[in-house]
């Protein structure tokens, strides 16, 4: 006879088959199946202890697909982190751990991003900027970014 902690141990592993959660991911989604608290709260204290749910590794691999695979800045990756629950001293903890450098990538980004562009007016620069700004990135890491890009207009107005 199964019990109800077994039930939702099974269902807590099904999830975490099918992709990595954040413990609070994980615990919003036992919760939808399970009334006691104590029961989510026992499998979770569980699953944390087995290294099925890791916050930090978590964070770490978001950061490191963020940066390299979706291009996305610091702030956004922060601000998507911090909505999937993880507490903001762990992210801090997971990008000293990624080491990874944003200006490079960001170069590399732009680069792409502007292949066969022309830069007619400051204007255009500026919309570059305020395109790599939503994506996440620090006005200081865009500026520095830029200048080393080599970006110029044709004309300023």
């Amino acid at each position: 006879m199964t019990t109800q902690r077994d039930k939702v141990l099974k269902r807590a592993i099904n999830v975490l088959a099918y992709k990595m959660r954040t413990v609070k991911e994980m615990s919003d989604k036992l919760t939808e199946k399970c009334d006691d608290e104590e029961i989510v709260n026992d499998v979770l204290f569980e699953l944390c202890q087995k290294k099925l749910l890791d916050d930090l590794h978590y964070a770490t691999l978001y950061i490191q697909d963020g940066i390299n695979l979706k291009q996305k800045g610091r702030f956004r990756i922060q601000t998507e982190l911090i909505a999937k629950g993880v507490d903001k001293k762990v992210i801090q903890q997971a990008f000293e751990a990624s080491e990874v450098n944003e200006v490079d990538v960001l170069l590399k980004y732009i680069e792409s991003y502007t292949y066969g562009k022309t830069f007619e007016s400051y204007k255009d620069i500026e919309k570059l900027k305020a395109h790599l700004y939503r994506k996440g990135y620090s006005i200081g890491d865009i500026n520095e970014a830029v200048r080393e890009s080599g970006i110029t207009c044709r004309r300023d107005y």
